[in-house]
């Protein structure tokens, strides 16, 4: 190596201070808060040993908060300083221009890096090269040494991603910058690391050896709560971290990410819709025209807070059960609380206490109102795109029941499955008014799989919710007034339905439309949208068809089969039975079966021939095939 790099070059160690419930959130549900913050520390502690001997000149520790932590006991070659604000990109460009070159930035998580891996990427260094790269297992780097200004290396990277280092190479490539790989390196995200790490660390020679890691490993492998199993029964420490499931322990890593949200007092609309509890906004509302006479039952307090923008109260039938989400003051929840009748049941869901107040306050009056023996309407407090969790359940079982392991995450997931706030099918009908689009967008999804779930076969939705005619761009997004006024967080219109088909749904159509409100050119429609479970299951052949009634000539369904007007086609049983139901009921003539479906003869539901008059085609055995209505 010249004297000219090892004389100029500044080596960074990237950390974050190791606090529980802030560092390694990702191994909170297999070690405790406590147990991956402590991990961390160890890790750190190691790293800054085997840095304090790479051969530069200047080394500096950049902290990931608002000031240095005084409990970490540094080096003396080590200077602290503090990252700047965004993302890492922009974060580790700030510490390189305040610097200048040669840089090599580090990761605290890499407890096997050594000073040898720090010369090694300088040497490589002066090949002429702009930059160099220890791989990670998990797709991202331990290293980055940096000759020339990394600045093309660092914008637009997935940060957090699996691809980080392939999209930081693709940028390299973009740029003309020449790069060089080193030997991969190990670091520590998710509990899956665990195994392969100690592994690796048991192999290393006794002069690079990070000792605390070690120890720190040794000591997780023995605690029987951070493993959920008997350490004595494992062969080996190894086949103590193997034992971890690690699809058991990503199904817990969202319930531990969900926590915080689950226990947050009060979000911006929860804020906003708090205040709108006591206080008429007339900005949060879009008229709405409803039968006086459905709603003589309800106290005038309920009625005069209302921020829908339909009435999708009108499809409740009796002795139905109906879930309304985000139900607000209840007003809608009372409306069907009558159409439903004492032996239907209506389930009220909102995470603003301000509205529970109110609505778990009228429903005494309005059961007497109704003259039923007993109350038909519950409220629940929660969120409407995680449907099994009951924020007041989830309270007192923390009271309690306090999280901190594997074990006890797990103990509450199991406590959540054994009383969830709405069951599997347990629904007839979903509806909902001008709140879905207040659901964050990268829960959106989540929210829809969610109604699909609590609904019963057959079961159906009505949605009333604001979308609009192109993409809300992000700016708009941002604006907290837009957002909690049902605009920024609208679906585009299209994309509205087609999630509803992705999740599993038939029949979705429009019921109405109106036009809302423009802003900055962007059209927001209030609708009403009808869709319905039940598609799902074998295809099985009972010799039956279906002929398609018109107007059109001929039409497609979800599923691609293409039915002719005035022509009989060939029909599995289920879809037999799907068109005779809504919303088909009466756009189809459909032929009686003529045998049973519990022969279990497989049907070909991916397409066919059209047969004259009521003959049938007879597909024999048969297998459904990718993209079928199986």
């Amino acid at each position: 190596m010249t004297a000219k790099l090892e004389n100029a070059c500044t080596l960074i160690v990237m950390a974050k201070p190791p606090r529980p419930h802030r560092t390694k959130t990702r191994l909170i549900p297999a070690l405790g808060a406590w147990g991956a913050a402590a991990l961390s520390r160890a890790m750190l502690l190691d790293v800054l040993d085997q840095m304090a001997r790479a051969p530069v000149t200047t080394r500096l520790i950049a902290w990931a908060a608002e000031e240095s932590p005084q409990d970490i006991p540094l080096p003396e070659v080590f200077r602290p300083v503090l990252q700047a604000s965004g993302d890492l990109g922009r974060r580790m460009q700030a510490l390189y221009d305040s610097v200048g070159p040669p840089v090599v930035f580090v990761g605290s998580d890499a407890p096997t890096l050594t000073a040898e891996h720090v010369r090694t990427a300088l040497d490589l260094l002066e090949e002429d090269v702009d930059a160099v790269f220890q791989p990670a297992e998990d797709g991202g780097y331990t290293l980055a040494a940096f000759r020339t200004n990394p600045q093309p290396l660092l914008e637009g990277i997935p940060w957090g991603e699996s691809d980080v280092l392939a999209a930081t190479l693709r940028a390299a490539r973009d740029a003309s910058r020449r790069v060089r790989l080193m030997e991969s390196g190990r670091d520590l995200d998710r509990p899956e690391d665990i195994a392969p790490l100690r592994r690796h660390i048991d192999l290393m020679p006794p002069n690079r050896f990070p000792s605390r890691t070690a120890r720190q490993l040794t000591r997780i492998a023995r605690r029987n709560h951070a493993m959920s199993i008997d350490p004595g029964s494992a062969r080996s420490l190894e086949e103590a971290f193997e034992r971890l499931d690690p699809d058991r322990i990503r199904q817990l890593n969202a319930l531990a990410d969900a926590l915080p949200r689950f226990l947050e007092k009060e979000d911006q609309e929860q804020q906003r819709y708090g205040a709108a509890a006591t206080t008429v906004v007339d900005e949060l509302c879009c008229a709405v025209s409803y039968d006086g006479k459905a709603m003589d039952h309800i106290p005038q307090r309920i009625l005069d807070i209302d921020y829908g923008c339909g009435d999708p109260t009108v499809y409740a039938e009796e002795g139905m059960t109906v879930l309304d989400l985000g139900s607000g003051s209840g007003k809608h929840a009372f409306m069907i609380a009558r159409k439903v009748g004492p032996e239907g049941k209506v389930i009220g869901i909102d995470k603003t206490a301000q509205m529970l107040e109110l609505s778990r306050g009228a429903v005494s009056e309005v059961t007497a109102a109704l003259g039923y023996d007993k109350p038909n309407v519950v409220f629940h407090r929660g969120h409407i795109e995680d449907l099994r969790v009951d924020l007041d359940h989830l309270e007192d079982y923390l009271a309690q029941h306090p999280v901190s392991s594997y074990d006890e995450l797990d103990a509450l997931d199991r406590h959540i499955d054994e009383r969830p706030m709405v069951r599997d099918e347990s629904v007839d009908l979903v509806v909902s008014n001008c709140v879905l689009n207040l659901v964050r967008d990268d829960a959106k999804n989540q929210l829809i799989r969610e109604i699909f779930r609590v609904l019963k076969r057959h079961g159906s939705v009505a949605i009333s919710d604001i979308v609009s005619d192109r993409e809300v761009p992000e700016a708009l997004k941002k604006d907290l007034d837009l957002w909690t006024g049902c605009l920024s967080g609208a679906w585009r219109r299209d994309r509205f339905l087609d999630a509803f088909a992705e999740a599993g749904f038939y029949g979705i159509r429009e019921e109405s439309s109106r036009l809302w409100k423009t802003v900055e050119g962007i059209n927001f429609f209030s609708v009403t949208i009808r869709a319905w479970k039940g598609k799902q299951g074998p295809c099985y052949e009972t010799g039956r068809a279906a002929m398609y009634r018109g107007p059109f000539s001929q039409i497609t369904d979800d599923d691609g089969h293409v039915y002719v007007r005035g022509r009989f086609h060939p029909v599995c049983e289920k879809t037999a039975e799907l068109l005779t139901r809504p919303p088909y009921a009466g756009h189809f003539v459909v032929t009686e079966a003529q045998g049973s479906p519990d022969d279990k003869i497989p049907f070909d539901c991916s397409g066919g021939q059209t047969v004259a008059g009521e003959d049938r085609l007879h597909y024999g055995e048969t297998e459904c095939t990718p993209g079928s209505c199986c």
